[in-house]
């Protein structure tokens, strides 16, 4: 192959290959994830979720009996409250790096159990 042959093949070839969506540099997710949480009498299931860094949606359902809530501590606007049986909300928050904790903080809820994980990494 001739070097203008090659170098024309370059010049097609390297616009092609910059067409995927790069990843952004602090290494989130870039469209955001989904997570689902059920909440009933007492607990959240699952009992530790996992996400990466970035845009996490919650959808937390409540299959229980009695209203129930859903707040990430130490995440600010990481709450949904006042749940009704039945009743899907959801939750769109950004998180970094690291262990969160999950809680209904109705009076005596979590000390019944309503308490899950989230453990966040890349």
């Amino acid at each position: 192959m001739r070097k203008w042959e090659a170098a024309v093949l370059l010049l097609v070839a390297l616009p092609a290959a910059a067409c995927g969506r790069p990843a952004p540099p602090d290494g989130s997710t870039p469209a955001g994830q989904t997570v689902t949480v059920t909440a009933h009498e007492w607990a959240f299931d699952p009992a530790t979720l996992q996400a990466k860094p970035g845009s996490v949606t919650f959808q937390v359902r409540n299959n229980g009996a009695v209203e129930h809530n859903f707040f990430i501590e130490n995440v600010p606007r990481g709450a949904v409250e006042a749940i009704q049986p039945g009743q899907t909300k959801v939750l769109t928050v950004t998180v970094a790096a690291g262990e969160y904790t999950l809680i209904c903080n109705l009076p005596g809820h979590r000390e019944a159990g309503m308490v899950a994980t989230l453990k966040v990494g890349r």
